[in-house]
């Protein structure tokens, strides 16, 4: 969570700040309404809920013995002193680790467990900082190897991946999602379906479009590894995928119109961007032009 310049400055003057006599009691009363105008606006990123219920009882009992200490000027700045530990408290918990990988780069993430992740170029993976429960949250193409333990989990906007222990490429790009298990067993849930698909080494599965359900199929796992080396294997794919991998891998920009749909079938590597169009352009009949200036390509059929 990250904490306007605005609302820090709230913070600071409650607690340099609190009032004791009653001709600042309405200041304080102001004071306390802003926070708690300003605390409801805070966007909460962890994935994990925080036990407000506890906060809440234990400020409940420190209210209860300001007031019988202190008049009713001083149960205010009690009060107030009682909602920024609150506030201190709910930041504390919130705060998530975020990973962005830029384009034309990979990068090996650890996590708390000894888990690996490698993520590829445009993936962007984030987890709770404090109290993590092995759940991570990604976007783009990852592989994970997951040490055995409790049950982890890896969410993504259209499904999630539970494992105990395992090796696994999960593929989270707009609509797409796929998972092949390469190790160890994986369970695999659709935002569209709570039915879960099972997968042992060897199986894949992908989310169909228009039925919202996961589709098994077998993929060879011989080559599931080798986008960690930076080499891209597709097997009838649409041109539009291919298209979109060669951008991340070469962060550059792309121009293709194509007078239908079509799909290849092929491979291309990451450290040398002609080789890499020749590689795709060659079999499917196509031309490029590369502009290095402004960092287009176009193709042409």
């Amino acid at each position: 969570m990250t904490l306007r310049k605005n609302d820090i400055e709230i913070l600071h003057q409650l607690t340099s700040e609190v009032s004791s006599g009653p001709e600042e009691i309405n200041r304080d009363w102001s004071l306390l309404s802003e926070i708690l105008s300003t605390s409801a606006k805070w966007q909460v990123a962890s994935t994990k809920t925080p036990d407000i219920t506890a906060l809440l009882e234990r400020a409940t009992t420190e209210a209860q013995i300001q007031k019988s200490e202190a008049n009713r000027y001083g149960l205010v700045a009690a009060s107030i002193a009682i909602l920024i530990m609150v506030c201190i408290s709910l930041v504390r918990l919130n705060s998530t680790i975020e990973i962005v990988v830029p384009l034309a780069g990979m990068k090996t993430v650890w996590l708390p467990d000894s888990s690996k992740i490698i993520l590829n170029a445009g993936a962007t993976l984030s987890y709770p900082k404090n109290d993590w429960d092995r759940s991570v949250y990604l976007q783009g193409l990852a592989y994970l190897e997951v040490r055995k333990g409790s049950r982890f989990t890896v969410s993504t906007d259209q499904g999630e991946v539970e494992v105990l222990g395992t090796s696994f490429n999960v593929s989270a790009l707009g609509q797409q999602f796929v998972v092949e298990c390469i190790t160890g067993k994986v369970a695999v849930t659709s935002s569209d379906d709570e039915n879960p698909v099972i997968l042992t080494p060897g199986f894949k599965t992908y989310k169909d479009h228009n039925s919202g359900l996961l589709i098994p199929d077998r993929f060879d796992v011989n080559h599931s590894k080798e986008w960690v080396a930076g080499v891209f294997n597709f097997r009838n794919r649409p041109m539009s995928q291919v298209w979109d991998e060669f951008e991340r891998q070469f962060n550059i920009k792309v121009n293709y119109n194509a007078t239908a749909e079509r799909f290849y079938t092929g491979t291309f590597k990451n450290d040398d961007m002609t080789n890499a169009l020749v590689n795709i352009c060659k079999p499917m009949n196509m031309r490029f032009e590369i502009d290095q200036i402004n960092k287009i390509v176009t193709i042409s059929e």
